[in-house]
Formats: structure tokens, sequence, C-alpha cells
């Protein structure tokens, strides 16, 4: 996986939310504490991967070995936004299907070396009906001053990134045709936006 302009741009905006959580690590809750652990990973994921697209290793397996992984800290991170029981076992059964369909399907593709567009899709969309029922259960606890809490901005963030991605990983035979370099700006654009959702949600913590 090589990157254009758009795309590196795309992957480096992460290092806006990460720069600002650190100013105000000192203001952090253990929410906002765990989603910055994410954006870390995030960042080191990133860097990596234009690291090894400049020395021209293959990187698709990154990506695949993320799906689980990053999965499992989201969920974690819903979980604790929004502990409502009928949430929670959504939660649980979002994430053992996301594990299963991994599985399943990169053993159909033989390995990591392709791109599973079908966990990545799968993913997609678990992981935004989860965000908008822990949205909405937010707004419901939080009417009036949901605009100051963080929690709020993460979570748009999430969802803005997975609901617009997941129509893309969905036409996987499409987006591999380079001949289709506007839908992949589209994607950068919505990542870039996702990250300035992170970086006020980092910036209402300094405010409370």
């Amino acid at each position: 996986m090589t990157y254009s302009i758009h795309a590196l741009i795309s992957a480096t905006s992460i290092l806006l939310p990460f720069g600002i959580g650190w100013t105000v690590r000192n203001s952090f809750n253990y929410a906002a504490r765990l989603f910055w652990v994410y954006i870390i990973f995030l960042t080191l994921v990133q860097l990596g991967m234009i690291w090894m697209a400049g020395m021209r290793v293959t990187n698709i397996w990154v990506l695949n070995l993320m799906i689980p992984i990053q999965s499992a800290w989201l969920l974690y991170l819903l979980y604790h936004w929004d502990k409502r029981t009928s949430v929670v076992s959504y939660i649980l059964a979002g994430f053992l299907t996301i594990a299963v369909v991994w599985i399943i399907s990169t053993f159909i593709m033989g390995g990591l070396q392709e791109l599973n567009f079908i966990a990545l899709s799968i993913q997609c969309v678990i992981i935004s009906i989860l965000c908008l029922m822990t949205l909405y259960g937010l707004t419901e606890s939080q009417k009036g001053i949901i605009h100051q809490n963080e929690r709020f901005w993460f979570i748009l963030g999430l969802l803005l990134y997975f609901a617009g991605t997941s129509l893309f990983y969905t036409l996987g035979t499409v987006l591999v045709d380079n001949t289709t370099r506007p839908v992949w700006i589209i994607h950068s654009i919505m990542n870039i936006c996702a990250n300035l959702l992170y970086s006020w949600g980092f910036l209402c913590l300094s405010r409370q």
C-alpha cells in the first residue's frame, strides 16, 4: 500500500488529536485516557505504515491485524461510556461477530496479505450502530450540555469515520481500482474531519 499526497495528509492528521491530548493530559478522566491511548495506537500504526510504504514494504497485513485489536479497544471504550445493560449485550455480540467474521474471512483469503474488505465492512457497520446507540444514551442523560462533553465529540468522530468508510469497504472491489481516486480523496477528507472532532473533544476537557 503506497500513499498519495491526500492520503499522507490524512494519515498524519492523527498527530493533531495526539498533540492536543498530550497538552491536556492532566485533565483526563479514565475514559478520556483510554481514548488517548487509542489515539497513540493509531499514531504509531499510521507512522509505521508510512515508513513501510516508503521502504517499499508490504503493509496491508497491518490493516488486517488492526481489525480485531481496534474493534476490541473501541468496544471497550463504548462500554465505559454507556453501561446500559441492553447496550452492553450488543457490544459483546458485536465484538464476537467481528472476531468470527475476521477469522473466517482471513482463513478463506489465505492470510493477511490481501485487504480483508469483508471484515472491514462488518466492523464499520457494527461500530457505527453501537456509536449511534451510545450517542443516543449520552444525549438523553446530558440534555443541554452535550456539546461540552468530550465523549460527544469522540463518538461523533468515530461515527463519521466508520459510517462513512463502511460504504467504501463494502465496495472493496471498486476501491482497489486506481481510477477511482475521488473515492479515496473523500475517504481521506472524512478521516481528517474525524481527527478534528477528536481534537475538539480533547479541547473540551481543558475547559472543564
